[in-house]
């Protein structure tokens, strides 16, 4: 969504003066029939229930099922980057670190998102980002805390930590499988898949 500082921040990108390192806000789907309210042309809804399909954006299930033009979080710039992830658990939180290299010789940010799921929520949640600057060829490191899953609980009146096995996956974007942990409410430390 270009503002009135559309065109000097083109310029700069096309002439390579900056990166475009900012990342999609919104999911680009593949076609309109994945879009809430979706009808046939001329026919156009007055009310849309973003909750009647069981999610919009990178949750919807048909972008889930079929894929997206170009997923939420998205993003390119003119140098390539490498990262591993690792987790460490501190009560019901849990801390992910990000270590990223910039393999070129131009200056970027590594965005990684921290997506969570569990039992009981359907599709995974964005729960944190970490951007990481890194100068040519430098590795440096950024975290994010998170917290377990939460779901209303009419006992007890309030929201509360969803019991069980969560899924922790460090991304790119809404649509890559990443480094994926396992934390679950009776172990001590988060198990991990191998580091991508």
């Amino acid at each position: 969504y270009p503002g009135e500082q559309f065109g000097p921040a083109l310029a700069g990108i096309l002439s390579g003066d900056s990166e475009p390192g900012g990342r999609l806000p919104l999911t680009i789907p593949l076609t309109r029939g994945q879009l809430p309210g979706s009808r046939p042309a001329g026919d156009v809804p007055k009310t849309l229930y973003y909750t009647a399909d069981g999610g919009i954006g990178y949750r919807s299930p048909a972008v889930l099922a079929d894929g997206a033009a170009f997923p939420f979080g998205y993003g390119l710039g003119y140098s390539r980057t490498e990262a591993g992830a690792e987790a460490t658990r501190a009560g019901d939180s849990l801390t992910v670190t990000v270590t990223a290299t910039n393999l070129g010789d131009r200056p970027t940010c590594h965005v990684a998102q921290v997506y969570v799921s569990a039992d009981g929520i359907g599709a995974r949640e964005l729960a944190g980002i970490v951007r990481i600057p890194l100068g040519p060829g430098a590795t440096a490191a950024g975290s994010v805390t998170i917290d377990p899953p939460l779901r209303w609980d009419a006992a007890a009146g309030r929201r509360l930590p969803l019991a069980g096995a969560h899924t922790v996956a460090v991304a790119q974007h809404s649509a890559d499988p990443g480094t994926v942990f396992t934390f679950d409410g009776r172990r001590r430390e988060p198990s991990a898949a191998p580091v991508r």
